[in-house]
């Protein structure tokens, strides 16, 4: 009997990460997630360094 519970479990999780796995690139491809490239990245965040001390 626990042995079944432990392989349903299991199988939820499978799903469960499946299901997020393909919502993931789903949302790549479609361009919903900004980008992951670090310079873009690094240039934003001087940006809002730059309002923040011209806010001052």
């Amino acid at each position: 009997m626990k042995n079944e519970f432990i392989q349903g479990y299991l199988i939820g999780k499978s799903v469960e990460i499946l299901v997020a796995g393909t919502a993931l690139l789903i949302a790549k491809k479609k361009g919903y997630l900004p980008s992951a490239d670090k310079t873009e990245f690094i240039a934003q965040k001087r940006k809002e360094a730059a309002r923040k001390r011209l806010a001052r």
